[in-house]
């Protein structure tokens, strides 16, 4: 499955809608499917939010794939400001909220639900690749 979003935060929800549907017609469990709306909420809206700060019209691509093995992969693509999650600074969640510093815990969040993330920027895109073990 795959789908184009717009540069706008309306867009975030649009998406949830959409991978709802493709996880009940491919028999992903209730509990993936929130944790993947999770990891898609916080992607797509740092794109939108970050990528894109002053572009209106801006695309956002999503793949979505089930294997046979049992896994998701997800592909995110947009010609956004070069961003690789994974040279993000990790967020010590066992300080308190009053001491952590602000930002990074819904990137945290990510790397915690999925299983597998690749980063590659090319010909001006960044190209980030989601993997999930799905519960049977």
């Amino acid at each position: 499955m795959e789908l184009v979003l717009k540069n706008k935060l309306s867009e975030v929800q649009r998406a949830a809608d959409i991978f709802e549907e493709f996880g009940e017609e491919n028999g992903i469990a209730i509990k993936d499917i929130f944790q993947i709306n999770l990891v898609l909420d916080e992607l797509v809206s740092n794109v939108i939010n970050y990528g894109y700060p002053k572009e209106e019209g801006r695309e956002i691509f999503l793949k979505y794939e089930k294997n046979d093995d049992g896994t998701l992969k997800i592909e995110i693509r947009d010609f956004g400001v070069p961003f690789n999650i994974l040279e993000m600074k990790e967020v010590d969640v066992s300080l308190g909220i009053e001491e952590r510093a602000i930002g990074g815990l819904g990137i945290h969040l990510v790397k915690n639900i999925m299983d597998d993330i690749e980063y590659e920027r090319k010909d001006g895109q960044n190209i980030l690749i989601l993997k999930k073990e799905l519960a049977l």
